[in-house]
């Protein structure tokens, strides 16, 4: 069985493709000692796989740990050293030997038809079939551990399957995997959420997959994430269940660092249908201002799109007569803080590489197109600050900063009526700050 691990398009290690573990790769990693390359493990069934190829390596040559340069990766035909987005993918052991299968081992071809009620001795074929492959999935070897992933796994994607198997083949391989999400490997982990993404109606993983969004294993975080997709998709939730699964959410994104595993996040909650996962949205972005301050290397891309997002949805529920000035309100300071924010760290980092300037710029654009927006919709004819884009095109960071000081004063009058302090850009250790942006994530979560 093939286990080939696989980044997503915009984030694979630069001048290597992944073919297998050297022997020394896979003692570095058993030993914990290729943690500072982030190793996430990401893993990618081959069907899904999309976007350009891979940077191009000797087929022949073993997979390389290149230590000395961790913070290197393929961003289209760019090179980038940004290491707060580096995700490294976790080899899953390629080619694993075949074994000799035996009874337990397998499923009698009639079960995958069967329809309720079950017999006894259906449900422990079932039952057993599950705790085997879950036993070997958490205590096996590294290669055994990639064939039992295939082996729980496929059960549940095969063609013809009656909902009944899959409702009881779900709980069954949930209660016996669940255990494993505390294992010391990482491999283990990484593929106890990996299966957990195929599970059917009748099984809730939602304390397994919150288990696994709090691991600090980057790709562990990226396959939970997927679950919770899974999870927040079915029609069988409840508004209970989903209310969980928002709250759960918005907990994880307000303080995920990682890019990958934030864009994953997202997509579980635009799954979900409860009406106020869209106004969490702007809560969940509010929250990470302060995980921005604390890291001024993170990008702001994976910001701009979800803000934007925000800004669109509210300003047409506002143009349909629907009553949400005090969200247009919240989004106008998220908007300029973080614009602020990222002027700061402009003044300060002008040394850094030409991306890091861009990134930071392109935050200062949107927040500047956002406000015009917002001050359009809610005071018609109110003057404002120049554009800056000229400003932004040619570095004239002195104008663009000055700029960034006229909005606040704006701000500071109606309709928005700020005071000066809610507009300073927080920081970890301000309490009073922290708890005033946490009003905002959690205010729109109990609506419903």
């Amino acid at each position: 069985m093939n286990g080939f691990g696989w980044l997503t398009p915009h984030h694979r290690p630069s001048g290597f493709l992944f073919t297998g573990w050297s022997r020394t790769g896979l003692a570095a990693l058993n030993a914990g000692q290729v943690s500072m390359a982030r190793l996430s493990g990401l893993l990618e069934p081959e069907a899904n796989r999309s976007g350009p190829a891979p940077c191009q390596q000797d087929m022949n040559l073993p997979m390389r740990i290149p230590e000395a340069q961790p913070d290197l990766y393929c961003h289209g035909n760019t090179t980038s050293n940004s290491l707060s987005q580096l995700m490294w993918a976790i080899m899953l052991v390629s080619l694993a030997p075949l074994v000799c299968v035996q009874a337990q081992e397998t499923l009698p071809p009639d079960i995958y038809a069967v329809t309720p009620p079950l017999t006894p001795e259906q449900q422990t074929i079932i039952e057993t079939y599950a705790t085997f492959w879950s036993d070997q999935l958490c205590t096996g070897s590294d290669v055994e551990v990639s064939q039992a992933r295939g082996k729980l796994k496929d059960p549940l994607s095969l063609p013809g399957t009656s909902e009944e198997f899959l409702k009881k083949y779900s709980i069954a391989m949930l209660n016996a995997v669940a255990a494993c999400i505390k294992d010391q490997r990482v491999i283990v982990r990484l593929n106890v959420m990996y299966v957990a993404t195929y599970i059917k109606r009748g099984a809730s993983p939602i304390q397994l997959i919150e288990s696994g969004l709090a691991d600090k294993s980057p790709g562990v975080r990226y396959w939970s994430a997927k679950a919770m997709a899974t999870l927040a998709g079915r029609k069988d939730q409840n508004v209970a269940n989903q209310k969980q699964i928002l709250q759960t959410l918005t907990k994880s994104l307000g303080a995920e660092n990682d890019a990958i595993v934030f864009s994953e996040l997202l997509k579980a909650l635009n799954a979900l249908a409860l009406p106020s996962a869209k106004d969490a949205l702007l809560g969940i972005l509010t929250g990470r201002v302060v995980v921005y301050e604390t890291d001024p290397d993170a990008l702001f891309e994976p910001i701009r799109g979800p803000l934007q997002k925000v800004y669109i949805d509210l300003v047409t529920r506002k143009l349909e007569g629907e009553s949400v000035d005090q969200q247009l309100r919240d989004l106008a300071r998220v908007a300029h803080l973080f614009m602020s924010l990222a002027g700061q760290q402009l003044e300060t980092i002008l040394e850094l590489p030409t991306e890091r300037q861009f990134d930071k710029a392109e935050m200062i654009k949107q927040g500047d197109t956002i406000l015009r927006g917002l001050v359009d919709t809610l005071t018609p004819g109110t003057r404002k600050p120049e554009q800056i884009r000229n400003a932004l095109r040619i570095k004239d960071w002195i104008f663009v900063l000055g700029q960034v000081e006229r909005w606040q004063t704006l701000l500071l009058r109606s309709p928005f009526s700020f005071q000066e302090e809610e507009l300073q850009v927080p920081r970890a250790d301000n309490d009073k700050q922290t708890s005033a942006l946490e009003a905002i994530s959690y205010r729109v979560v109990d609506q419903d």
